[in-house]
């Protein structure tokens, strides 16, 4: 289940975003200042439109694209809370990659899925994921009965009743919050003005203790050139990040995330969006490469308050 939700997740452009920690807190609306937090300022019946692809390109072995369009309204508006309806339809892929998954975003074309997004933290507080409940268990079902030919009638509805049902309310929440991530995980940035560097480092593995298993050779002499000691473990982030804000309020910025470890080769992730001064994107592009592998997303606005 587990691969199944990373497989329509990246196809509907979700990605794990990283955030810097802030300095000082100023919103998009505000004046040129030494940094900038990007937050929402949406009103009542704000709609958006966006064009979201998602590109995977696997050395010279393979290279995927889908492509599917986003329309977001917003329905209420409180001081803790915007609701917003977001609706999915104009959906481009290769059958053969994505088989079926396009009955599920058929569903949220026709009937759209209802959250909540919390002004204060920040996060997506709640999800009506009940529109979709009923076209994910038809694809599972399908899925699984793919999956279990061997199964006879009686085992196969078991596995349906038992331990399909009982989870497929959260898994289909868990399948909607990665289809808006990639939107929601903007929202908090804060990025200091003009060019900035830092690094975070990740020392766990600097801590971890090896158990002598064989304790009859605790004496026996290590071979010449090799080290008792444990090898560095540990990953150095390395930021760099370029954020400018126009005095009408728009706002620009740029980050790559290198990471630097004996465990990875060639890993960064590249940032760039762009917002208007209410905090809407207007652009989004995310671009992670994992050696070999590359998968890039791209948020492009294509209408406005339609």
């Amino acid at each position: 289940m587990k691969r199944f939700l990373l497989y329509v997740a990246l196809l509907l452009g979700s990605l794990i975003a990283q955030a810097q920690p802030a300095v000082e807190f100023h919103d998009v609306t505000a004046a040129i200042t030494d940094s900038v937090r990007i937050v929402p300022n949406f009103s009542l019946g704000d709609t958006r439109s966006y064009r979201a692809t998602v590109k995977t390109e696997i050395s010279e072995a393979r290279s995927d694209s889908s492509s599917v369009d986003y329309h977001m309204k917003v329905e209420s508006v409180d001081p803790d809370h915007y609701g917003l309806l977001l609706t999915l339809d104009n959906f481009d892929h290769n059958p053969s990659r994505f088989p079926d998954t396009g009955k599920l975003i058929e569903c949220c074309g026709t009937e759209g899925f209802h959250f909540f997004f919390n002004r204060h933290s920040l996060k997506v507080d709640s999800i009506d994921c009940s529109n979709l409940v009923k076209p994910l268990k038809e694809f599972l079902i399908k899925v699984s009965s793919g999956i279990n030919q061997a199964l006879d009638e009686d085992s196969t509805q078991l596995f349906i009743d038992n331990e399909l049902d009982s989870g497929i309310n959260e898994m289909a929440k868990k399948l909607l919050e990665e289809t808006i991530q990639t939107w929601a995980d903007q929202y908090g940035r804060t990025y200091a003005m003009g060019g900035s560097r830092w690094i975070e480092t990740d020392e766990d593995f600097e801590t971890i203790e090896v158990e002598d298993i064989d304790a009859t050779n605790e004496d026996e002499e290590l071979p010449e050139g090799e080290d008792e000691d444990m090898p560095d473990l540990s990953s150095k982030e390395v930021h760099q990040a370029f954020a400018h804000i126009n005095e009408d309020g728009t706002f620009f910025y740029r980050e790559k995330i290198s990471w630097e470890s004996v465990m990875l080769d060639n890993w960064f992730e590249v940032q760039e969006a762009s917002f208007d001064a209410n905090g809407w994107p207007i652009e989004i592009t995310s671009t992670i490469t994992m050696g070999e592998t590359n998968i890039s997303i791209h948020w492009q606005l294509i209408n406005e308050n339609d």
